[in-house]
């Protein structure tokens, strides 16, 4: 309390991921956060410009998120110092969308996965944010891809599944749920998104 008024700390939406010695994580500030992991005293603080519901990837002393206005970052986890970023396409409308869940990255050997709101999912190299590949769905991609045996997995908010090649980016096949053929108006909520995957 300070001068009779009440101080909120802003949501935490994303998840936390952690080293030996830090807690990392974003905040609907627009800011990211590294704590130590003994006393929670701040590391550093990262200003991304916008809120952060996308949940961080930690890999070779480099952390990586993406915020709300879409920007992916690379920063230096033990300086916060950003590496580099990269602005995703103009991003789709979703009337249906009521929820906080963006795409968080996913990473295989060196590169990154991560989908987002202009339809389509992205493969980076992880050491200088070059787009190995993209490919592009019908729609805004939220859920956080898997990736097993070279294949990438992954959903969007038409409800439908792709599997994707993850060396070439090129489609293997897509599967098309039951809430592919919902139609939301009929329901007065979402039940045509039907994918959030966490790995």
């Amino acid at each position: 309390m300070k001068h009779g008024v009440s101080m909120q700390m802003p949501p935490v939406r994303s998840t936390a991921v952690a080293s030996a010695s830090t807690v990392f994580f974003g905040s609907s500030d627009g800011k990211f956060y590294a704590l130590d992991k003994s006393s929670g005293k701040t590391r550093w603080m990262f200003n991304s410009g916008s809120s952060i519901e996308s949940s961080a990837a930690l890999d070779k002393g480099k952390i990586f998120f993406s915020n709300n206005r879409q920007t992916l970052f690379a920063l230096d986890a033990l300086s916060g110092k950003e590496i580099w970023k990269y602005d995703f396409g103009e991003s789709k409308n979703y009337d249906w969308a009521f929820d906080y869940y963006y795409s968080s990255p996913t990473i295989f050997n060196n590169p990154l996965v991560i989908g987002a709101k202009d339809g389509y999912v992205y493969k980076f190299n992880e050491t200088n944010g070059q787009v190995v590949w993209k490919f592009q769905t019908q729609n805004i991609v939220r859920s956080t891809a898997v990736i097993d045996k070279s294949i990438v997995y992954f959903g969007n908010v038409d409800g439908i599944l792709y599997a994707v090649d993850f060396t070439t980016g090129r489609e293997k096949w897509k599967f098309l749920t039951v809430g592919n053929g919902l139609k939301n108006e009929d329901f007065g909520f979402d039940r045509r998104a039907s994918f959030r995957f966490q790995q």
